[in-house]
């Protein structure tokens, strides 16, 4: 670990010349968002978190967890184009919360150039593409899951067989001392071929089987796992458990044929290119919800597909999961070609009911001549361990505001999604990414309520919005990540954007913005009134 200022930028930085409001350092408001129910909402951006050298990739994955125990959320921001040592070898940056919310200043660099963290930075490894954050370990605090899906294992050398990396979390923050590293391998009758897996893809953690008692799971997308011979680069899910030490035993390794009315793993499904967790079912326990997003469909190429295995103590049993696409009865939508129906996942309880809601994003959704607008499939969970979903409905680019008029311009709404109670009415709200929405992208911010999610209850933002620092420009790709967690301690979720695009410093450098979700009821929530 190094301390950002030295590691990323190219020289050490005052607040304010890395772009940090005063919103931070004293109570103020920069801008009013009125949502479609006349809520108002507060937002204070927190200025630009800036890292150089990069390609279109810095806030592209983000993780939220208390890293340091201190009852402030933390981020870890992923940067798998940085530059350390060689070109794409990734980092990640983190920055902790405080009751002033985020701080740049004093962000940390992680790399596997860094003191203690196992294997090297190298070409093309692509550290940081995925991160995920939950308890992994013994000491209460949130770790820290890394992805480099790119990771060259092995001698003879195995190209992008994957590799993740666990930082452990403690009082004082992230440490590399006990880090964990979790190569590819060759079990479950793989015949030993592991090269371009692509291991780490994708990241989740949630405690799914109560294998490891207080310890969560680790759930890896594997998206070009060759399961067979005929199921070359099909992908699977691979669950590590926790007990004692981090990820000292596999749960399993799943794809589409490990439940009731799964489909045939075939060639290039990309099993596990997205994986989210939440409890769709009411019971104690999480549920796990992963995509083939290229999955052809009576001969339809890359419709994309959705599985979900429910939680369940141990021993596990295969039985229990759900299968479904554009096709199913009570999804909306038809298979398509190259819809890519689950390229993102997210979970949250949106109408307060205590089950949550899946949100399946799909980006390439054509709406009529227009190709790639973007759609999402919002299905609501069901309590009482009923192993279904209950009313499905889709909201489109259009419903949104978010579509182009042109035939020849794409949005891809759905490309990013992160829940959060954004505004502290006790239900959670959906965040959007449209990062080729317009004049560099924009977000949709959908508000809940006891109805659940609706088209018009919601807020749009892009880089023209008051109070949004920036300036809207082509390729920015505002709005390509997301994230929410509590930075500042007062009860609200905030809100990350990614605009890996953003030119700061370095062209193409990448910026995040953070905007502080606001109590409807307190005008100040920074803990300064």
């Amino acid at each position: 670990m190094q301390p950002l200022g030295f590691a990323i930028l190219t020289r050490p930085r005052h607040l304010w010349q890395i772009g940090l409001s005063l919103c931070l350092l004293a109570p103020c408001i920069s801008a009013q968002i009125t949502a479609a129910n006349n809520r108002l909402m507060l937002i204070g951006p927190g200025g630009i978190i800036q890292a150089a050298p990069a390609t279109r990739d810095f806030g592209s994955a983000m993780a939220v967890g208390d890293f340091d125990c201190d009852g402030f959320d933390d981020v870890a921001i992923g940067n798998p184009n940085g530059f350390v040592r060689a070109a794409n070898s990734g980092q990640v940056v983190v920055l902790y919360g405080s009751r002033l919310g985020l701080n740049p200043a004093v962000a940390e660099a992680w790399s596997q150039s860094s003191a203690n963290v196992p294997s090297a930075s190298e070409e093309g490894d692509r550290f940081g593409q995925s991160v995920a954050a939950g308890k992994l370990s013994a000491d209460g605090c949130d770790d820290l899951a890394i992805g480099a899906p790119e990771e060259d294992l092995g001698d003879p050398v195995r190209r992008s067989a994957g590799a993740v990396t666990t930082l452990l979390g403690s009082p004082s923050g992230l440490t590399a001392t006990g880090a964990f590293f979790l190569p590819a391998d060759t079990e479950d009758g793989d015949n030993g071929i592991d090269e371009f897996d692509r291991f780490g893809s994708a990241l989740a953690i949630g405690n799914v089987f109560s294998v490891g008692g207080s310890f969560d799971e680790l759930i890896i997308g594997v998206p070009r796992d060759k399961l067979s011979f005929f199921a070359s680069r099909s992908g699977s899910i691979d669950i590590r458990r926790a007990s004692g030490s981090p990820l000292n035993g596999r749960v399993g390794r799943f794809s589409q044929e490990s439940g009731s009315g799964g489909e045939s793993n075939e060639e290039n499904d990309q099993i596990g290119r997205a994986v989210t967790v939440g409890n769709f079912d009411g019971d104690s326990l999480l549920d796990i919800a992963f995509s083939a997003p290229n999955e052809d469909l009576n001969f339809i190429s890359d419709a994309g597909a959705v599985s979900v295995i429910y939680g369940s103590a141990p021993p596990f049993t295969q039985g229990g999961s759900l299968f479904f696409h554009q096709g199913t009865d009570g999804v909306p939508g038809v298979n398509e070609a190259e819809d890519e129906f689950g390229s993102t996942l997210a979970a949250g309880d949106f109408d307060g009911d205590g089950d949550d809601e899946l949100v399946i994003g799909v980006p390439l959704e054509s709406i009529g001549d227009r190709g790639s607008q973007g759609m999402i499939v919002v299905r609501n969970g069901r309590s009482g361990g009923i192993n279904g979903f209950g009313s499905t409905f889709a909201i489109d680019a259009v419903d949104a505001g978010a579509a182009t008029a042109s035939a020849t311009t794409t949005t891809v709404f759905g490309k990013a999604l992160a829940t959060g109670d954004f505004n502290l009415d006790r239900f959670d709200d959906l965040a959007v990414g449209a990062p080729d929405a317009g004049n560099g992208g924009l977000v949709v911010l959908f508000y809940g309520s006891a109805a659940g999610l609706s088209a018009a209850n919601r807020a749009l933002w892009d880089q023209n919005t008051p109070g949004v620092v920036g300036v809207a420009n082509l390729g920015d790709f505002f709005g390509a990540g997301l994230a929410a967690g509590d930075f500042n301690g007062d009860g609200a979720s905030d809100l990350l954007v990614g605009i890996p695009g953003e030119d700061n410093t370095a062209t193409f450098a990448g910026a995040v913005q953070v905007f502080y979700g606001r109590n409807k009821d307190i005008i100040f929530a920074n803990g300064l009134e």
